[in-house]
């Protein structure tokens, strides 16, 4: 048991590290945006990645942890989580020179937390 809570300890510690990593990345001044022409802006994709991983960081420890009797509420929770941390990352985002904030960001990066949370609700039903 307390290896589990160990271990559990170690997910919760990575999820704050990668948090604190996104609002680094955030800090970073950039130029002008480079025109792509391609179907869906690039960036929106890094976004759904980005808070897929986190999505994926916050279920992890919330497995290990074994907060919740629903597995629903553990999902809720994560999408609510990265809801925030990304409107956070936002709102950060608009101090810093060079960089734009937008809905379309957010919606992507809330996107990216459901598309993880199906995907390993699928795969741990699978597994069983």
């Amino acid at each position: 048991m307390i290896r589990i809570l160990k271990l559990a300890g170690f997910w919760l510690g990575l999820t704050f590290l990668y948090v604190a990593l996104t609002f680094v990345v955030s800090s970073i001044q950039v130029g002008p945006d480079i025109k792509i022409k391609a179907p869906i802006r690039l960036d929106l994709i890094a976004h759904a990645i980005e808070y897929g991983i986190l999505a994926w960081l916050c279920l992890k420890y919330f497995k290990l942890a074994n907060h919740f009797k629903a597995r629903w509420t553990a999902s809720w929770l994560t999408v609510l989580i990265i809801a925030l941390v990304g409107g956070l990352n936002e709102l950060y985002q608009s101090s810093v020179p060079g960089r734009t904030v937008g809905i379309d960001d957010e919606v992507f990066n809330i996107l990216g937390a459901i598309i993880t949370i199906a995907w390993q609700s699928k795969n741990n039903k699978v597994s069983k």
